[in-house]
Protein backbone atom coordinates (compact mmCIF):
# COMPACT_ATOMS: atom_id res chain seq x y z
CA UNK A 1 0.00 0.00 0.00
CA UNK A 2 1.23 3.72 -0.66
CA UNK A 3 0.94 6.46 1.46
CA UNK A 4 -2.57 7.18 -0.14
CA UNK A 5 -4.12 3.59 -0.06
CA UNK A 6 -3.00 3.59 3.87
CA UNK A 7 -4.87 7.34 4.04
CA UNK A 8 -8.04 5.68 2.18
CA UNK A 9 -8.58 2.33 3.88
CA UNK A 10 -7.49 4.44 7.16
CA UNK A 11 -10.78 6.79 6.52
CA UNK A 12 -12.96 3.64 5.70
CA UNK A 13 -11.88 2.04 8.53
CA UNK A 14 -12.80 4.49 10.94
CA UNK A 15 -15.98 5.58 9.14
CA UNK A 16 -16.36 1.87 10.10
CA UNK A 17 -15.78 2.35 13.81
CA UNK A 18 -18.10 5.29 13.52
CA UNK A 19 -20.93 3.36 12.19
CA UNK A 20 -20.55 0.67 14.66
CA UNK A 21 -21.00 3.37 17.32
CA UNK A 22 -24.05 4.46 15.96
CA UNK A 23 -25.52 0.91 15.71
CA UNK A 24 -25.01 0.21 18.73
CA UNK A 25 -26.25 3.28 20.52
CA UNK A 26 -28.45 1.95 23.58
CA UNK A 27 -27.32 -1.45 22.76
CA UNK A 28 -26.05 -3.93 24.97
CA UNK A 29 -22.72 -2.06 25.73
CA UNK A 30 -20.75 0.87 24.94
CA UNK A 31 -18.91 0.66 21.94
CA UNK A 32 -16.67 3.56 22.54
CA UNK A 33 -14.97 1.43 25.24
CA UNK A 34 -13.95 -1.28 22.47
CA UNK A 35 -11.52 -1.14 19.93
CA UNK A 36 -12.05 -2.05 16.00
CA UNK A 37 -8.56 -3.12 14.93
CA UNK A 38 -8.00 -4.21 10.93
CA UNK A 39 -4.74 -6.01 9.14
CA UNK A 40 -4.36 -6.16 5.76
CA UNK A 41 -1.76 -8.91 4.77
CA UNK A 42 -0.56 -8.66 1.15
CA UNK A 43 1.73 -11.70 0.19
CA UNK A 44 2.32 -14.09 -2.74
CA UNK A 45 -1.36 -15.82 -2.02
CA UNK A 46 -2.67 -12.47 -2.62
CA UNK A 47 -4.67 -9.62 -0.26
CA UNK A 48 -6.32 -10.29 2.46
CA UNK A 49 -8.13 -8.56 5.43
CA UNK A 50 -8.60 -9.17 8.75
CA UNK A 51 -10.97 -7.66 11.35
CA UNK A 52 -10.56 -7.54 15.20
CA UNK A 53 -13.26 -6.28 17.37
CA UNK A 54 -13.25 -6.62 21.26
CA UNK A 55 -16.70 -7.53 22.12
CA UNK A 56 -18.47 -9.20 19.43
CA UNK A 57 -21.00 -10.70 21.61
CA UNK A 58 -22.02 -6.94 22.10
CA UNK A 59 -22.34 -5.93 18.37
CA UNK A 60 -25.67 -5.80 17.23
CA UNK A 61 -27.11 -8.61 14.98
CA UNK A 62 -26.85 -6.16 11.82
CA UNK A 63 -23.58 -5.36 12.46
CA UNK A 64 -22.55 -8.80 12.92
CA UNK A 65 -23.74 -9.74 9.39
CA UNK A 66 -21.76 -6.57 7.56
CA UNK A 67 -18.43 -7.65 9.18
CA UNK A 68 -18.52 -11.37 9.15
CA UNK A 69 -16.60 -12.22 5.87
CA UNK A 70 -13.75 -10.45 7.58
CA UNK A 71 -14.49 -10.92 11.44
CA UNK A 72 -11.79 -13.22 13.17
CA UNK A 73 -13.48 -15.91 15.27
CA UNK A 74 -13.68 -14.23 19.27
CA UNK A 75 -12.80 -17.80 20.53
CA UNK A 76 -8.58 -18.09 21.95
CA UNK A 77 -6.17 -19.71 18.83
CA UNK A 78 -3.89 -22.84 19.89
CA UNK A 79 -0.86 -21.63 19.53
CA UNK A 80 -0.12 -18.03 19.82
CA UNK A 81 2.61 -15.94 19.02
CA UNK A 82 1.87 -13.73 22.32
CA UNK A 83 1.03 -15.57 25.80
CA UNK A 84 0.72 -13.25 28.23
CA UNK A 85 -2.63 -14.63 30.13
CA UNK A 86 -5.62 -13.00 31.55
CA UNK A 87 -7.33 -10.05 30.00
CA UNK A 88 -3.93 -9.49 28.22
CA UNK A 89 -4.78 -11.64 25.78
CA UNK A 90 -8.41 -10.62 25.02
CA UNK A 91 -6.88 -7.07 23.45
CA UNK A 92 -8.19 -6.86 20.04
CA UNK A 93 -4.70 -6.02 18.52
CA UNK A 94 -3.12 -8.93 20.46
CA UNK A 95 -6.51 -11.24 19.35
CA UNK A 96 -5.48 -10.12 15.88
CA UNK A 97 -2.05 -10.88 16.08
CA UNK A 98 -2.41 -13.97 17.34
CA UNK A 99 -4.88 -14.80 14.95
CA UNK A 100 -2.31 -13.65 11.93
CA UNK A 101 0.39 -16.25 13.57
CA UNK A 102 -2.12 -19.05 14.01
CA UNK A 103 -3.19 -19.34 10.06
CA UNK A 104 0.36 -18.96 9.06
CA UNK A 105 0.19 -15.66 7.77
CA UNK A 106 2.92 -13.89 9.86
CA UNK A 107 5.57 -16.81 8.48
CA UNK A 108 4.88 -16.22 5.12
CA UNK A 109 6.81 -13.58 3.42
CA UNK A 110 4.62 -10.60 2.80
CA UNK A 111 3.68 -7.18 4.35
CA UNK A 112 1.21 -6.51 6.87
CA UNK A 113 -0.63 -3.23 7.35
CA UNK A 114 -2.17 -3.25 10.94
CA UNK A 115 -4.64 -0.77 12.14
CA UNK A 116 -6.03 0.24 15.49
CA UNK A 117 -8.75 2.94 15.73
CA UNK A 118 -7.76 3.67 18.76
CA UNK A 119 -4.14 4.75 20.76
CA UNK A 120 -2.45 1.73 21.09
CA UNK A 121 -2.20 1.20 24.93
CA UNK A 122 1.10 -0.22 26.67
CA UNK A 123 -0.38 -4.36 26.50
CA UNK A 124 -0.50 -3.70 22.66
CA UNK A 125 2.36 -1.86 22.26
CA UNK A 126 4.45 -4.50 23.38
CA UNK A 127 2.25 -7.20 21.31
CA UNK A 128 3.08 -5.42 18.38
CA UNK A 129 6.61 -4.82 18.78
CA UNK A 130 6.80 -8.64 19.70
CA UNK A 131 5.11 -9.50 16.50
CA UNK A 132 7.55 -7.14 14.13
CA UNK A 133 10.39 -8.75 16.14
CA UNK A 134 9.60 -12.65 15.85
CA UNK A 135 8.01 -12.27 12.06
CA UNK A 136 11.06 -9.65 10.66
CA UNK A 137 12.62 -12.35 8.83
CA UNK A 138 9.62 -13.09 6.60
CA UNK A 139 7.21 -10.16 7.23
CA UNK A 140 7.24 -6.11 7.37
CA UNK A 141 4.69 -5.40 9.86
CA UNK A 142 3.58 -1.39 9.77
CA UNK A 143 1.14 -0.72 12.34
CA UNK A 144 -1.10 2.24 12.58
CA UNK A 145 -3.16 3.96 15.20
CA UNK A 146 -6.00 6.42 14.74
CA UNK A 147 -6.61 7.73 17.70
CA UNK A 148 -10.26 7.84 17.56
CA UNK A 149 -11.22 8.46 21.35
CA UNK A 150 -9.56 12.19 20.00
CA UNK A 151 -12.72 12.69 17.92
CA UNK A 152 -13.34 14.13 14.66
CA UNK A 153 -9.91 15.34 14.81
CA UNK A 154 -8.41 12.05 14.10
CA UNK A 155 -10.23 11.49 10.52
CA UNK A 156 -7.57 13.99 9.59
CA UNK A 157 -4.42 12.25 10.66
CA UNK A 158 -3.11 8.25 10.50
CA UNK A 159 -0.18 8.21 12.98
CA UNK A 160 2.82 5.80 12.21
CA UNK A 161 2.74 4.02 15.79
CA UNK A 162 6.93 3.64 16.43
CA UNK A 163 8.29 2.20 18.97
CA UNK A 164 11.38 3.32 20.69
CA UNK A 165 14.28 1.14 20.15
CA UNK A 166 14.58 -1.68 22.76
CA UNK A 167 12.20 -0.59 24.80
CA UNK A 168 9.74 -3.86 23.04
CA UNK A 169 6.73 -1.18 22.53
CA UNK A 170 6.50 0.17 25.98
CA UNK A 171 8.02 3.50 24.84
CA UNK A 172 7.12 5.04 21.79
CA UNK A 173 9.30 7.14 19.44
CA UNK A 174 9.35 10.25 19.38
CA UNK A 175 8.61 10.46 14.96
CA UNK A 176 5.12 8.52 16.38
CA UNK A 177 3.93 12.09 17.55
CA UNK A 178 4.95 13.64 14.42
CA UNK A 179 4.75 11.37 11.82
CA UNK A 180 1.70 11.01 10.15
CA UNK A 181 -0.09 11.25 6.89
CA UNK A 182 -2.88 13.84 6.36
CA UNK A 183 -5.80 12.81 4.96
CA UNK A 184 -6.90 15.85 2.18
CA UNK A 185 -7.97 18.35 4.51
CA UNK A 186 -5.01 20.48 5.20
Amino acid sequence: MNEGEIVEYAQNLYAAYCLLILENEGYVHDPEAHNLCSAIVKNNSGTYEFLSYSNVSGLSQKVRLYVQGSLIPSTPVTNPLIARGGMQDLHTEVRLINYLYSIGLLSQPGVVYFFSTRSVCKTCAQAIATAQQACAKHVAFMPCELKAEDGLDTIEKVHMFLAKKGTLGAIRDSTSEHGQFHIGMN
